[in-house]
């Protein structure tokens, strides 16, 4: 893949495969896909003490994220009883669950990972963590291993 960036943002997306992240947690391997917008990237990664393989999605924090969004996902992800499916959430609870785009890549990255964690089902990723370091969030999740969606559809329409 041929992405349009500047040799700056190419040398630190090849910086980081083979890097340990989270305290050696997990190894990065390669890099499989940038996200749409430029501002997103996935990589596969190896959980070190599992030996399993997850997918880190990489997002820079351009600003901090609400605390209150923080204990919200952690919430999340502690419970052990979420339904695969819940009721759509009403317009004033959604503002509460998810936060207002404000185009800023932290609030899409908060809401991601809150929609991710409230999702339960087998063709979707599980969120299992999320992490900072080196000025970038990252969301651990399932490796679905197959074709990316966003490059199918390019293909196929």
């Amino acid at each position: 893949m041929i992405f349009a960036e500047g040799a700056q943002g190419a040398s630190e997306r090849a910086a980081i495969v083979g890097q340990v992240l989270r305290d050696g947690e997990y190894q990065v391997q390669r890099l499989l896909e940038r996200g749409q917008d430029g501002r997103g990237w996935l990589f596969l990664a190896m959980h070190t003490t599992l030996m399993i393989s997850v997918a880190l999605k990489q997002m820079p924090a351009d600003k901090p994220v609400a605390e209150s969004i923080l204990v919200q996902l952690d919430a999340i992800l502690q419970a052990e009883d979420i339904p695969e499916f819940a009721a759509p959430p009403n317009s004033q609870e959604q503002e509460h669950i998810f936060p207002p785009l404000d185009g800023s890549a932290i609030h899409l990255f908060a809401r991601e990972a809150l929609l991710l964690a409230r999702l339960r089902y087998t063709t979707i990723p599980t969120l299992y963590d999320y992490f900072f370091e080196g000025g970038y969030w990252y969301l651990v999740m399932d490796y679905i291993p197959g074709h990316i969606l966003t490059a199918y559809l390019q293909q196929h329409g």
